[in-house]
């Protein structure tokens, strides 16, 4: 049996409990690396510790599991400690992406997060990073929406201050996060996202993934849960609005097939299936770096093109710079300025980093190129 098809016999078993028989399997190498890189480990030390299998594998995934559960405990320490103080000071705050799905999973333990996520409205973005910082957050570095600090060496927490990048393509929907969400019950000021926004948003993040290399299996777990809980008379519509409906509905109807009992006929399956989930499964929890790459280096006909990779790195946008640079926000004219700052730091600074998305960029044929057009052309919205 190959070891795909095993990777997913043991969620579906984990899913629903049920044994996962092993008799006539040997490829635990591959399986294993599956698992590890989908972030998928609990499933894997679920399925085997009470089975005849290599011991290697068995203690290597135990050890695994163990640092993920401690993770989790000391995420999830930090995170009651960050919101009781923001609901003390009365703080809007709202829990965002694995602490939303986590629940919906049959043990929370089997869904891990690799961060703590919280969206604040900016306003209070002055008090959200003196909270963080009295709590003993270590500011790491600004992103495109966010501020990341780190408690105790390991713990990384994500300050959202808007739900999506300040250069997303999106409607007022999703930009419009506070008058969508609802307020916790016995809470001062956390809200909670309703199912049906949750949803629409988590299928625009995705699609967003798997436009700029792909996301793993997980994300597929997560929407196979999270769809059963949406209203699809008011979600169809949304999808429509957000040009995110052909995307929503493969993927979704993809996760139904293969998580909502015995596993498909993976014969009889369609080639556009079989496309889509070879590229989820070759991209890793997150998407692969190199899927990435593949992408970027797509010019307008759809043919490989190392100018446009190059462009693209050296003249980034002013949406992106300017949260980088804050200066920029009031004088966009020195944006030429960045753009030559950012080389001379990258040379002083970065050359490994350089060298080795050279070198990927490199690597790219013609093949990779076809193959990634292919599946992105699946999920071409109408009117787009």
């Amino acid at each position: 049996m190959k070891a795909e098809r095993m990777f997913f016999n043991v969620i579906n078993g984990v899913l629903r409990g049920k044994d996962v028989d092993f008799s006539a399997f040997s490829d635990y190498g591959r399986l294993y690396k599956l698992f590890k890189e989908h972030n998928l480990i609990p499933f894997l030390y679920t399925a085997i510790k009470d089975k005849d299998v290599p011991e290697e594998l068995k203690e290597k995934s135990k050890n695994e599991y163990n640092i993920l559960v401690y993770t989790q405990e000391n995420q999830d320490y930090y995170a009651d400690m960050i919101f009781a103080e923001l609901d003390k000071e009365g703080i809007d705050y709202a829990p965002l992406k694995g602490r939303n799905i986590r629940k919906l999973y049959p043990s929370p333990y089997l869904r891990v997060s690799c961060d703590v996520d919280f969206l604040y409205k900016k306003e209070n973005a002055k008090r959200v990073k003196e909270i963080l910082k009295e709590l003993g957050g270590e500011f790491k570095q600004t992103y495109l929406n966010d501020d990341t600090y780190v408690f105790d060496g390991f713990i990384n927490v994500e300050a959202h201050h808007s739900l999506m990048s300040t250069y997303d393509e999106t409607n007022d929907y999703l930009l419009s996060v506070w008058d969508n969400l609802l307020k916790s019950d016995g809470k001062n000021s956390e809200y909670v996202f309703p199912n049906d926004y949750l949803y629409s948003y988590y299928i625009s993040h995705a699609r967003k993934h798997l436009f700029n290399g792909g996301f793993g299996t997980r994300t597929l777990i997560d929407i196979y849960f999270l769809q059963e809980k949406i209203d699809r008379k008011v979600t169809d519509r949304i999808f429509e609005d957000l040009k995110v409906s052909v995307f929503e509905k493969k993927i979704s109807t993809l996760a139904i097939k293969m998580f909502s009992g015995d596993l498909p006929d993976f014969d009889k399956m369609s080639e556009e299936e079989i496309n889509i989930l070879d590229y989820i499964l070759n991209g890793g929890a997150y998407g692969k770096t190199y899927n990435a790459f593949v992408v970027k280096n797509i010019g307008e006909n759809g043919k490989k093109t190392k100018i446009r990779f190059y462009i693209r790195r050296l003249f980034v946008p002013y949406s992106v710079l300017s949260v980088q640079y804050p200066v920029l926000k009031h004088l966009p004219i020195l944006l030429p300025f960045a753009w030559i700052y950012r080389v001379f730091v990258a040379i002083l600074f970065k050359r490994g980093k350089i060298k080795a998305e050279i070198k990927t960029a490199n690597r790219i044929d013609d093949n990779s190129v076809d193959r990634v057009n292919k599946v992105l052309g699946y999920f071409k919205e109408k009117n787009i």
